[in-house]
């Protein structure tokens, strides 16, 4: 009898042995539902590949080298021959969809796929494919006078035109609804009707593989660690609405958001320490803090400058808004090749709104992505997931951590996040902690002696990173305004000892130096 039992439960084991085997291979991961696309003519772009595959455990059959001259922009007839039908007939090879090639072409020479079954998810792009289709106006023989003006057109972006490869051939002239854009229920999303597209590509090799490791190193710390920054424009409401709603997804979340809503842009004297996220959009050229050489940008950190050609290019670090915020430290950034018409680029609110809910970069790009077959690029390692569920996010360690922790407790309970404040800052003084508490939880009640105590840490502190002096000048100030004038001189020389304080703080800190 004792055997007969053995037998069963062994025999029971071995079957949900069998379908957790069959559960995993029906719910494979994403680095199996990826497929990554390489030039074959630069070796850079293999290696790119080659390292992107092996950082993600990219099975290798999921490698494709392109035959195709590595320029920038190709028209329509070069696309379709030499990176359209090819990947369209890897895909069968690969097995990442189950189906098959119809022998007959359509009128721009697109060979028709069948699909009864689809494994893709991601097409990472690696640099030296072409980043953007011509204009192609021979294929305007065809009327399409249905189609205003501005869209009757092939022009597009080489990824927004990738991401459609599933479809039975779609019309390449005008623009196309996102069948996946802003998902009601995410159970009802469908690879089969678009992908979500990420770019591996800077201006050099060395920036590309950093994008890449820069992306995986925050994933496996817990989560990307710093503030957030909106850079208002009061041009057209809609944009300024698209980032406002996208501050308040940050805000809920617990990241600390600065905005600003002038008509300038950031000022190089304004805050801007640790800009894990930017947004902004307005402006043609890069610009301000964000891509200044002065400002430690985070690992793994997401810029975003809304423009109609933002991206442009992306092998010159000095043109247009991506390539700059790559080359300035960037691991993520959105753009546009041509002029998309801003009700037809990408929305940052949504993007923000699905980021922190846990979701990839390619996720999120997708679902934030109104129309396709046209003009916008995500760059950035579309697996990369920076904001991951149920992880106690970031260490403690790190001050913008801590932080994040201070304003969720500040949601539930004020009085326990200021505890938590102090008691952290006991432990591990830090001039953004001091900001925190000096500044943002200032009662009024404060005492000289935990004044003198936090002021005392701060300018004992061995290093002074010069986005860090705002923070420094900031708490002076409070506290002059405040009437707490005493500890004031240490802080000023403090700042004048670590020799990082240019001209810009000299009026303020002269100010302070007065009796």
């Amino acid at each position: 009898m004792l055997l007969y039992a053995r037998q069963v439960l062994g025999l029971i084991s071995l079957l949900f042995i069998l379908q957790l085997t069959a559960s995993l291979k029906a719910n494979p991961s994403d680095s199996e539902r990826t497929l990554v696309i390489a030039n074959q003519n630069v070796p850079e772009s293999l290696l790119l590949a080659e390292f992107y595959r092996d950082q993600r455990g990219i099975p290798e059959a999921h490698v494709l080298h392109l035959d195709i001259e590595p320029i920038e922009t190709i028209d329509y007839r070069i696309f379709v021959d030499n990176i359209w039908n090819p990947v369209r007939e890897y895909l069968i090879q690969a097995n990442l969809v189950e189906g098959f090639i119809e022998s007959s072409d359509d009128e721009y020479g697109r060979n028709s796929l069948r699909i009864d079954k689809n494994l893709l998810k991601y097409i990472v792009i690696c640099k030296g494919i072409p980043l953007k289709i011509s204009r192609g106006l021979e294929l305007l023989q065809f009327t399409h006078d249905e189609i205003p003006q501005p869209f009757r057109t092939v022009q597009a972006s080489v990824d927004s035109e990738l991401a459609l490869i599933l479809q039975n051939n779609p019309d390449p002239i005008g623009i196309i609804k996102n069948p996946n854009f802003e998902p009601p229920f995410l159970r009802f999303v469908d690879y089969r009707f678009s992908l979500a597209i990420g770019r591996i590509e800077g201006p050099t090799y060395t920036l590309s593989r950093r994008m890449i490791l820069d992306a995986i190193e925050v994933e496996r710390s817990g989560g990307l660690n710093g503030r957030a920054y909106v850079d208002l424009h009061s041009q057209h409401p809609l944009g300024n609405e698209w980032l406002q709603s996208a501050a308040k997804y940050m805000e809920a979340f617990g990241i600390d958001t600065d905005i600003e809503s002038s008509d300038g842009h950031w000022s190089y004297t304004e805050r801007h320490d640790a800009p894990a996220l930017y947004l902004g959009w307005y402006s043609g050229n890069a610009n301000g803090p964000a891509i200044s050489a002065q400002t430690e940008i985070p690992k793994g950190a997401i810029g975003w400058h809304i423009h109609s050609l933002s991206a442009y290019s992306l092998a010159d670090p000095e043109v247009g808004w991506v390539a700059p915020l790559l080359q300035n430290g960037y691991a993520v950034s959105f753009g546009n090749v041509e002029e998309p018409y801003l009700e037809y680029t990408q929305r940052p609110d949504i993007f923000i709104k699905y980021l922190v809910e846990g979701h990839t970069v390619g996720e999120a790009s997708l679902y934030a992505l109104p129309f396709l077959s046209w003009q916008t690029v995500m760059v950035g390692d579309p697996l990369y997931r920076p904001f991951p569920q149920n992880v106690d996010h970031k260490s403690t360690e790190s001050p913008y951590a801590q932080i994040l922790k201070i304003n969720r407790l500040q949601k539930e309970d004020p009085f326990l996040a200021r505890e938590y404040a102090l008691n952290t800052f006991i432990d591990n003084p830090s001039i953004q902690l001091a900001y925190k508490i000096l500044i943002e939880f200032w009662s009024g009640y404060e005492s000289e002696m935990l004044i003198n105590s936090i002021v005392r840490s701060i300018t004992q502190l061995p290093q002074l990173k010069p986005e860090e002096v705002e923070l420094y000048l900031r708490i002076a100030e409070g506290l002059h305004s405040n009437g707490h004038k005493a500890d004031i001189p240490r802080i000023t020389q403090y700042l004048r000892s670590k020799r990082v304080v240019d001209i810009r703080y000299e009026q303020r800190i002269n100010a302070l130096s007065k009796p």
